[in-house]
């Protein structure tokens, strides 16, 4: 399976593009959406770093930074984390083939190896009794 991933990456066979100028175009559209909505951004977060040390006790300056510090951390720790492991996954799939993963292509994609001569045996539901030619 890693010989046909490496086939597939180097001749550049990969069925990736309309999903990354997708994926493109969708993330120009965001980033001039917040750019747009960019100067109100400060004083929402300060409403919701207020409201959320509100919840820990008095509303302090020391708790609104705290809190704040620790929202904003763990969002951009959270979208990274994310970010990355759905990006693995997704680019392992786009690597693999249907009959990789879906039983019903198994069978009917049978491959050789460059090395091999015979013709692959595939083995059929009912035909373990029947000789082969």
């Amino acid at each position: 399976m890693l010989k046909r991933i490496q086939a597939r990456r180097a001749s550049g066979s990969l069925p990736i593009q309309n999903l990354e100028d997708i994926s493109d175009w969708l993330t120009k559209i965001i980033v001039g959406a917040t750019l747009v909505q960019l100067g109100s951004l400060p004083r929402r977060f300060g409403q919701l770093a207020t409201f959320v040390s509100s919840i820990f006790g008095n509303p302090s300056e020391q708790n609104k930074v705290m809190t704040g510090s620790i929202i904003l951390y763990s969002a951009i720790l959270g979208f990274l984390a994310i970010y990355l492991g759905a990006r693995s996954i997704v680019m392992f799939l786009f690597y693999l083939s249907p009959s990789d993963w879906i039983p019903e292509y198994q069978d009917i994609q049978a491959e050789t190896d460059p090395g091999e001569t015979e013709e692959p045996q595939i083995e059929r539901p009912g035909s373990a009794n029947r000789p082969n030619p």
